[in-house]
């Protein structure tokens, strides 16, 4: 079945050889964030060896998005069914850090600095099965700029949803926030790459097939 969005191992020759990276297109107007994230999961099950488990990119930031902490809730229906489900995941998991008049949303840290979930026993993911889209989506090879544009704008977005429904849901000021293309979805599958890209970003990833 032809892929809505291709990821394409390219090579790079220079004074100090050559070296590969990945690149990012979009072949159909449909293409959702679902997809944007299944054709990453595909490459790397392709060409790149399985995750050693050296747990390097736990100790960065990881951004949450709207939809991670959806997916999340539905590991912990106790937070689920709480008045107030972001709050409870946020105060049990995340970080919430003030950047200017808006809110930067990520994934907790333990005192040594690695992400809550990482068991430091075997260097996995206690919470694997609903990582999100930036674990998902992180790669320990380098990315072509336009792929690096479109995961930030997808996470960004994301982000700011996130913050916006987690003020609303103390009756906060929301107006930092535009409407975006994640606006009260609770699944990727529901989200199109052609609503959350700018424009110059869409015109330089869609192509032909």
């Amino acid at each position: 079945m032809e892929r809505s969005v291709l990821v394409e191992m390219k090579k790079m020759s220079d004074n100090l050889g050559e070296s590969f990276y990945f690149d990012v297109h979009i072949t159909k107007d449909s293409a959702t964030v679902q997809e944007y994230i299944d054709a990453l999961n595909a490459f790397q099950e392709t060409y790149m060896q399985s995750c050693l488990g050296c747990g390097n990119c736990c100790y960065t930031r990881v951004p949450l998005l709207s939809i991670d902490v959806w997916h999340y809730l539905r590991e912990f229906p106790q937070l689920a069914q709480t008045e107030k489900p972001l709050h409870a995941f946020m105060s049990r998991y995340g970080e919430v850090v003030a950047a200017g008049e808006t809110l930067d949303m990520q994934l907790a840290k333990k005192e040594n600095g690695a992400c809550i979930f990482l068991q430091e026993d075997d260097q996995a993911c206690a919470g694997y099965s609903a990582r999100g889209l930036a674990c998902q989506t992180y790669f320990c090879l380098p990315e072509s700029v336009l792929a690096k544009e479109i995961r930030s704008a997808v996470i960004n977005q994301g982000i700011d949803e996130l913050a916006r429904a987690y003020l609303a849901e103390e009756g906060q000021d929301t107006s930092a926030y535009e409407k975006n293309a994640y606006w009260g979805k609770r699944s990727y599958n529901t989200v199109l790459l052609k609503d959350i890209l700018p424009q110059e970003i869409w015109q330089k990833a869609f192509c032909c097939p």
